[in-house]
């Protein structure tokens, strides 16, 4: 009796693992119907029902029930993100960040801080619980020659898809300066501390990037509410893709995943020429349970939270 209660366990852990995962058969990629402009092009990934519910397991389905982003956070005064230590150097690659509120907080890697010492950038995808009291955090510095009084942090958008591969590869805080740089020279851009918030508010990179968020956003909006996600190609590459383990989550957080790919685009993108093949080539080795696993662990990250996956990132 105890083997076969054993082995019921095992069966009935497995599947719900399995169960869990953002991958196929629960996932399905629309090749069809394309969200596109200019450089860029998004094919949807929707969550199949097949009469079941989205693979939440209950702790999480609390959470994301209730769950804020940064952005949100911190113009209400409920998060609060300060410098470490005192005017160390050895400081720079990580904040202080205090959740205040009633909510999870969801920190996304590539979102962006103006102030402190530095400019930062949030190095992988956290989630904080409520009350959570003073959290280490790490961050890169995407400001290379200002170390001065500490400012006041400020939420400052997004950085662009190119770079959060970098900090996902690299992990590595002088080949993050050295991208920046490229950046600086390839648009001829000059700025005295290096800033990449300076680049990212050049008019034209402004100007281009509404106009991209203008014209996709609606397309998402008016668009089948099982998608969970994308995978974003320019070009003649994939760029990349991000997933969610809800429509809810997806939504709550396309600002943030659309202006990604769109400084991308406009600030090292063409035209998309990739053949459909190759992206359905990628979309194999991202969502098929034998080699997830190994891509993600070579392309990308995962988020997980109490056993679940609940962000999917690849490049």
């Amino acid at each position: 009796m105890n083997r076969l209660l054993t082995a019921l366990f095992t069966v009935l852990t497995f599947c719900t693992t399995v169960h869990s995962q953002l991958n196929y058969p629960k996932v399905r990629v629309d090749f069809d119907s394309v969200i596109s402009f200019g450089n860029l092009e998004l094919y949807p990934v929707h969550y199949v029902y097949g009469g079941e519910p989205y693979p939440v397991n209950e702790d999480n389905r609390t959470m994301l029930r209730n769950i804020t982003n940064l952005k949100k956070g911190m113009s209400h005064k409920k998060v609060r993100v300060v410098e470490r230590g005192n005017f160390m150097w050895k400081d720079i690659n990580t904040v202080i960040v205090e959740n205040n509120s009633d909510q999870h907080l969801l920190l996304l890697g590539g979102e962006l801080l103006a102030g402190g010492r530095q400019d930062r950038i949030f190095a992988k995808d956290t989630i904080l619980p409520p009350k959570s009291g003073k959290a280490e955090v790490k961050v890169y510095c995407v400001e290379d020659s200002r170390w001065s009084k500490e400012k006041k942090f400020k939420h400052a958008g997004y950085a662009d898809a190119s770079l959060k591969k970098i900090l996902d590869s690299a992990g590595n805080q002088k080949k993050v300066w050295g991208e920046i740089r490229k950046r600086f020279r390839k648009r001829r851009f000059y700025n005295k501390t290096n800033s990449y918030l300076a680049l990212m508010g050049e008019k034209v990179m402004v100007d281009t990037g509404n106009i991209y968020y203008e014209n996709l956003l609606p397309q998402f909006r008016s668009s089948d509410s099982s998608i969970i996600g994308f995978v974003a190609v320019t070009g003649n590459q994939v760029l990349g893709a991000d997933v969610f383990i809800s429509p809810e989550l997806f939504f709550n957080t396309l600002e943030f995943t659309l202006r990604l790919y769109i400084d991308a685009a406009v600030m090292t993108g063409s035209p998309p020429v990739v053949p459909v093949k190759n992206i359905k080539d990628y979309c194999e080795q991202l969502f098929e349970p034998k080699t997830q696993e190994k891509f993600i662990r070579r392309y990308g990250n995962a988020l997980r939270y109490n056993g679940q996956i609940i962000h999917l990132t690849s490049y």
